[in-house]
């Protein structure tokens, strides 16, 4: 049930930061556990060259990395590399909807599946051998379906520890995000000249977080797939940055809000939004996130599913002061 005398003001953000060369986007793993958070799709460059859109179907994406502001405001940026300038790039599609025929190439990732009894609630992850053979692959198009029962789905670029099966973790086992999704179906397709990078040298994690809110047992698991595009035909390499509120404390009374402030990185250099996504639980009942220069980029009263945003034209991030 909501909590009708609470109000949830966060600003949050992942950008997809693009640049002339993969090592510069290399997503760095490490950083902050999720909490009530928003994501964004960015690609580098010139806002006036292309249109957005890749979404993650309203879960927490993004990429972890240096520390969260809990508690307050502060710099709550979660790695990505920096975000070199370019052109702009025309749009991605993202979020939930029906699926398309797979792209050559394609690999398909599922994890195991297990039963989640009534009232559960549970953190699963499982680390799979690099599916491209241990190569560095362009990654264009994510797709992931999740069964009924699902909160939000993540997958990582690397791999913890040396088990092979589905095994317990917590909201804490949090990393540079390759993709999230928070609908039981989320797809993100790339523009031509765009991609992700999948690090040849490490594998694939996927975490699942799962309640059961009906009376009967569920039967869950989630599948991911990849497809690859050659690297040669990639103008802009992808990233994600991920910035997070870790705890909220909210005070008693009607209409209390909560509200973060967020710092992008100098370094990461000008980087375009081009899409993005919105995450809360069930006691939020309204979310805000806003620029420093007074731009929206995103206004919700949905903390389930909540559906991907595009930004058409992108909004560019990190402008550098003329010189």
């Amino acid at each position: 049930m909501r909590n009708p005398n609470f109000v949830l003001t966060l600003v949050s953000l992942l950008a997809t930061a693009c640049g002339a060369s993969p090592a510069e986007h290399d997503q760095n793993p490490g950083g902050s556990p999720g909490g009530s958070s928003a994501g964004f799709g960015a690609a580098g460059g010139n806002p006036a060259g292309g249109a957005g859109g890749t979404g993650f179907g309203g879960t927490s994406p993004g990429a972890g990395g240096a520390g969260p502001g809990a508690g307050g405001a502060g710099p709550c940026v979660g790695g990505a590399g920096p975000g070199a300038g370019g052109t702009g790039a025309s749009g991605a599609s993202g979020g939930a909807g029906g699926g398309s025929a797979d792209p050559p190439g394609t690999v398909t990732l599922t994890t195991e599946s297990f039963q989640l009894p009534p009232g559960a609630e549970v953190y699963k992850c499982q680390n799979f051998d690099n599916p491209f053979g241990g190569r560095d692959t362009a990654v264009q198009r994510i797709v992931t379906d999740m069964a009924p029962g699902s909160h939000h789905l993540h997958v990582y670029n690397l791999t913890e520890g040396t088990s092979r099966s589905l095994e317990d973790c917590t909201i804490s086992d949090f990393h540079a995000l390759v993709h999230a999704a928070g609908s039981p179906h989320a797809e993100t397709q790339y523009p031509a000249g765009m991609a992700t990078r999948l690090r040849g040298s490490a594998g694939v994690r996927i975490q699942l977080h799962y309640l059961n809110t009906t009376q009967s047992a569920l039967t869950v698991g989630a599948s991911l797939k990849l497809s690859p595009v050659d690297a040669a035909t990639v103008t802009k390499w992808v990233a994600q940055l991920y910035l997070n509120r870790v705890i909220l404390s909210v005070p008693p009374g009607a209409g209390r809000t909560v509200t973060t402030t967020c710092s992008i990185p100098a370094v990461y250099g000008p980087i375009n939004l081009i899409g993005g996504g919105t995450h809360m639980h069930m006691r939020g009942i309204h979310f805000v996130a806003n620029t420093s220069t007074g731009i929206k980029l995103a206004e919700t009263d949905q903390w389930d599913e909540p559906p991907p945003i595009t930004y058409n034209p992108p909004i560019l991030m990190n402008r550098r002061a003329p010189s």
